[in-house]
């Protein structure tokens, strides 16, 4: 799944390749007709391209709440 790919850093290539590897590789489309509306329906899918997305920084909610007391002042003043 693209939630997978993101958690695990996949490469584009490492994500093309499994998702052709889905393709090929299931019983469940059978014919060529099968095969090209499946492919068609992930060419349209808004999610496609896949893009590598590197994972964030992470702090704990310790870490955070030091740092909003610390800077309440400057946040409070912020014109947003």
């Amino acid at each position: 799944s693209l939630k997978k790919a993101y958690n695990k850093s996949y490469s584009l290539e490492e994500f093309y390749t499994l998702l052709w590897g889905h393709f090929v590789k299931t019983e469940m489309l059978e014919t060529t007709k099968e095969m090209s509306f499946a492919l068609y329906y992930v060419v349209i899918d808004k999610k496609i391209p896949y893009f590598e997305i590197k994972k964030g920084l992470l702090m704990s909610n310790e870490i955070y709440d030091k740092l909003i007391t610390k800077n309440k002042d400057v946040i409070l003043n912020l014109n947003i």
